[in-house]
């Protein structure tokens, strides 16, 4: 693996003195990197450097006998002090597991030369899904799932249910302790204001930032919202902050809805109302509000963002059956589309492939919704049960999970691609209950589809203490055909958050 590093390294003819390759040991750290991947396409973005000087962008992958570091590129820092970097033909490298990049700069000082470094950040992600599991003596487990590796350790052991909230940064992962945020690789944490707490958490597409919406009583039954952008390199360092709104109640249910493009972030709400907040150098502000019923007849269920496409689904409230869609486009702001759904949605997700962008719902009363959002051409496919979905990261493939009518037993699905056929996956064909997660990881060249089963401990019939299992299976991420077969580790409890690169 590291042969043919240097030999791909060699053949950029980018080699730099070995003064650059050994910074410092007492440099400060005063640069800060941050990566971006979009098609294909890797982006390194700089901060922290003087205007004027050159920064260098190192590779270096290291193995038991040797390590090799190159330089990628460089770029002059800007008058802001920042530089960037963009890597087009990756592929090479991303067949190397372990490739570890920093930022350097060669300076001159009263104390002579010096290089200094940034920190040091991966090439490619590995694939991990990380797990808050509550168990039966009322402790909370932190748990780290590699499945390039296929190992499951634990990276946190926590006191009376006091974890949760989970966003997953580089190798590590960000977790809510109480109404603290905590990153587990670096152990440093930030606090909120007295009776302030974290209720979502995002991250920005490149990585820099965490966002982080919390909720405040305020007095006489009122709640703010409030959205908080973090330093993901030093968390307790807060970039900007925002008021998203009050209520006169003290339940407010709110989520956050990254974007994978930018930064921005929206803030929707249970009564339709949707806010964009885009960070750069001064923060813009959107809304969007859904014309949902009034009287509180209706509320919105689930929210995705696809480019500039923004999807919502609603359901209707009292007993009435049904919901809408509807779909907004934030470039053109044109008016809101809507489309009635002959059943209350679950979930929706948006679809990939050579018409253009679709949202797909899954529809109580058991069937899927195809709608596409540029002319809402609208297709239906039958699948008794159907409760979750779950996309791969190209958006071509469609998977679905569906109970039995007993209950007892749940399917993994793999929608053909047309839209008239759902295929049972066998290795998922039957798992023991139902399914309380269906996910996609993808890294480089590979997928995996992965399921959490809702299980109880074998130990103790008759009892109600849940033994949740994770499974697992590689799929072609050409076509989603299944590689393999799949694997399944019991995780101890009940898993109560997860997230997933």
């Amino acid at each position: 693996m590291v042969d043919s590093f240097r030999h791909s390294l060699r053949a950029l003819a980018i080699f730099v003195s070995l003064s650059i390759l050994a910074p410092a040991a007492t440099a400060a750290d005063e640069l800060i990197l941050y990566r971006r991947t979009t098609d294909g396409a890797i982006t390194f973005f700089v901060r922290g450097a003087r205007p004027g000087e050159t920064v260098v962008l190192l590779a270096t992958v290291e193995s038991a006998q040797d390590s090799v570091s190159a330089a990628l590129g460089a770029d002059v820092a800007d008058a802001t002090g920042g530089a960037y970097l963009v890597l087009d033909d990756v592929a090479w490298l991303q067949q190397t597991q372990a490739v570890s990049v920093k930022a350097v700069v060669e300076r001159v000082s009263s104390a002579g030369r010096e290089v200094v470094g940034s920190n040091s950040i991966l090439l490619r992600d590995p694939p991990l899904l990380w797990m808050v599991v509550e168990r039966d003596n009322s402790t909370t487990r932190v748990l780290r799932f590699d499945f390039e590796q296929e190992t499951l350790e634990e990276a946190r052991r926590g006191r009376q249910h006091r974890d949760g909230l989970l966003a997953v940064h580089g190798n590590g992962a960000i977790v809510r302790e109480d109404a603290a945020l905590v990153a587990l690789e670096r152990g440093d944490t930030v606090g909120f204001a007295r009776g302030e707490e974290p209720i979502d958490l995002a991250l920005t597409p490149d990585q820099s930032a965490f966002i982080a919406l919390t909720r405040e009583s305020v007095g006489d039954g009122a709640t703010l919202l409030r959205v908080r952008m973090l330093d993901a390199a030093r968390l307790g360092s807060e970039l900007s902050s925002c008021e998203v709104g009050r209520s006169t109640s003290r339940v407010v249910s709110a989520w956050l809805v990254a974007d994978d493009d930018s930064h921005r972030v929206l803030v929707a709400e249970r009564d339709g109302l949707v806010q964009e907040l885009i960070f750069g150098s001064s923060m813009t502000r959107g809304i969007t509000l859904l014309p949902l019923a009034d009287g509180g007849r209706e509320e919105l269920v689930d929210c995705v963002v696809d480019g500039d496409w923004l999807v919502g689904t609603t359901r209707f409230l009292g007993g009435r059956p049904g919901g809408r869609l509807f779909v907004v486009d934030l470039a053109r702001r044109d008016r809101v589309v809507e489309h009635a759904l002959a059943g209350r949605p679950l979930e929706v997700v948006v679809v990939r492939d050579a018409s253009g962008p679709a949202a797909c719902i899954a529809l109580e009363g058991g069937s899927l919704e195809r709608v596409a959002l540029v002319d809402g051409v609208r297709s239906r496919l039958a699948l008794a049960g159907v409760a979750q979905l779950a996309v791969a990261a190209d958006g071509r493939s469609l998977f679905a999970s569906a109970d039995s009518p007993s209950g007892e037993t749940t399917a993994i699905y793999a929608i053909d691609p047309s839209f008239s056929a759902a295929i049972p996956i066998k290795p998922f064909a039957s798992l023991a209950r139902s399914v309380q997660q269906l996910g996609v990881v993808a890294s480089g060249d590979r997928e995996w589809l992965f399921v959490v089963e809702r299980r109880f401990a074998a130990s103790k019939p008759g009892t109600a203490s849940v033994d949740d299992h994770l499974g697992w299976i590689e799929i072609d991420p050409r076509d989603g055909a299944v590689k393999g077969a799949a694997r399944f580790f019991a995780l101890g409890g009940r898993v109560s958050g997860l997230a997933a690169r």
